[in-house]
């Protein structure tokens, strides 16, 4: 009997407002960790989701460490963000 492919779950998030949080961290310099205390403009229902999203595509570790992908995101400028994002939903989304 053929096994089914293991199945993802990936999560959601408001394109947009992952972009306006990626603008903030582009401002400072990268926080060494990111969690729900650099979202305090962001309602509880928009955080998590965001931390979820932040950790599928691997843009930071499951402790909230920021990964060299989101270096490399933050650090962008709008005209080099879009196929730094394309790379990063193919690989998130297959």
């Amino acid at each position: 009997m053929a096994t089914e492919p293991e199945r993802r779950t990936v999560p959601y998030t408001v394109y947009t407002t992952a972009m306006n949080f990626v603008e903030k961290l582009r401002e400072h310099p990268l926080p060494s960790k990111i969690d729900k205390s650099l979202m305090t403009n962001l309602s509880y229902a928009t955080q998590k989701p965001l931390l979820s999203a932040l950790r599928a595509m691997d843009l930071i570790a499951e402790d909230g460490t920021p990964t060299p992908k989101l270096g490399k995101l933050a650090s962008a400028d709008s005209k080099q963000r879009p196929p730094i994002i394309g790379e990063l939903v193919r690989e998130t989304y297959p």
